[in-house]
């Protein structure tokens, strides 16, 4: 397993927060420079304390040359090597097995769970996608993880 980091994850960037009602967008690329294998993690960004998100959209390149590629979101675990389903991230995964590294492409969340992650006065968590099913064809390139939140105004 590997983990590949945008630079909002590996320190060069901070995202910005929301300093009112406002919810706020930040794109986090990462590229993808060697094959990818299954379980490996991209780490995008962190969320904010006392943020929470409200939209995000995932869009690849082609990194896939057959078919076969699968892509998780969500919130990273403690251990940055699985994503989380614990009640305070959402209660499960973002988005299971996504294609959209098969062919290039762009995704929006079909589910509610984005929207039930609860703040946190004390704890960044970072956000990024997990490897489910290998690519047939590996291929080099970019995906990226754009993230809308919001702050959280005390808890809601």
């Amino acid at each position: 397993m590997a983990n590949f980091k945008s630079p909002y994850a590996d320190g060069q960037r901070q995202a910005p927060i929301s300093g009112g009602a406002e919810a706020v967008a930040v794109r986090a690329e990462i590229a993808v420079t060697t094959a990818l294998a299954s379980a490996d993690i991209l780490e995008a960004m962190e969320l904010p304390e006392d943020h929470v998100p409200v939209d995000f959209m995932v869009d690849a390149d082609d990194l896939d040359g057959g078919a076969g590629l699968t892509l998780s979101v969500g919130v990273l675990n403690a251990d940055k090597d699985d994503l989380s389903t614990a009640a305070a991230d959402g209660g499960a995964v973002w988005m299971v097995d996504s294609t959209v590294g098969q062919a290039g492409g762009l995704v929006r969340p079909t589910t509610k769970t984005v929207t039930r992650v609860a703040p946190s006065s004390t704890t960044r968590r970072m956000l990024g996608l997990k490897v489910t099913t290998v690519a047939a064809t590996e291929v080099a390139g970019v995906v990226g993880l754009t993230v809308w939140m919001r702050a959280s105004h005390g808890g809601a």
